[in-house]
């Protein structure tokens, strides 16, 4: 079978299976092809919850080293540098998380 079989004229494609556009298979042919490759189903796999969808967002070195460098802001008393780095982390963590939640219902 070609690479990329959807860019092939449907008898092409029905010739390289020995399939008839009118007749299809017939059903000895169809059951040997659900024994050999299984049923034609697709697998549903589990969606991520929103909980997950968040947590995801802080599972990134460059967010851990921000998260560093705001703690350490804060213990040597610079207020403001590390409530800036908190916000973009913050901004970030919300602007991903929409994405991904998005992006998953559309799914």
């Amino acid at each position: 079978m070609p690479d990329a079989p959807q860019a092939l004229p449907a008898d092409e494609v029905l010739a390289h299976f020995g399939v008839s556009a009118s007749k299809g298979l017939a059903d000895e042919e169809a059951r040997h092809r659900l024994r050999v490759f299984g049923a034609n189903t697709v697998v549903s796999t589990r969606k991520a919850g929103e909980l997950v969808i968040l947590l995801h967002q802080f599972q990134n070195p460059v967010v851990y080293l921000l998260g560093a460098a705001a703690a350490l802001a804060f213990y040597f008393g610079e207020l403001e540098e590390g409530a800036s780095i908190v916000a973009v982390l913050a901004v970030n963590a919300l602007i991903g998380f929409l994405t991904e939640l998005k992006a998953a219902r559309s799914i």
